[in-house]
């Protein structure tokens, strides 16, 4: 699931949801950001997704999107996150894997 921040992010949310098609995989653009991050998230997991795309503002300023893995638990616990730099959306699995091997 990508999820734009604010309603000012949800082209770029769309265009990093069109790169994403393009790598081959499967994409729910949320149609509209929800008031609280922890809606998002719970949209994402009912939705069955593995994966939450969150388009924010100081992450695109710097060129990346934060990826939380739903289902990949890292040593402590807790569900593995990466910045994924927009022009590298096809290595996000090397990167989910390699933080969650840390």
């Amino acid at each position: 699931v990508v999820c734009a921040f604010d309603p000012d992010l949800y082209g770029t949310a769309a265009s990093i949801s069109a790169k994403l098609r393009a790598c081959g995989c499967s994409v729910d653009l949320m149609p509209s950001p929800k008031k609280k991050a922890a809606a998002s998230f719970k949209h994402a997991d009912q939705a069955g997704a593995r994966r939450m795309v969150f388009v924010a503002p100081d992450e695109i300023s710097k060129g990346v999107v934060r990826i939380k893995d739903l289902r990949t638990k890292d040593k402590n616990g807790y569900a593995v996150q990466v910045d994924c730099p927009l022009d590298k959306l096809d290595t996000v699995d090397a990167l989910v894997a390699e933080a969650a091997s840390k």
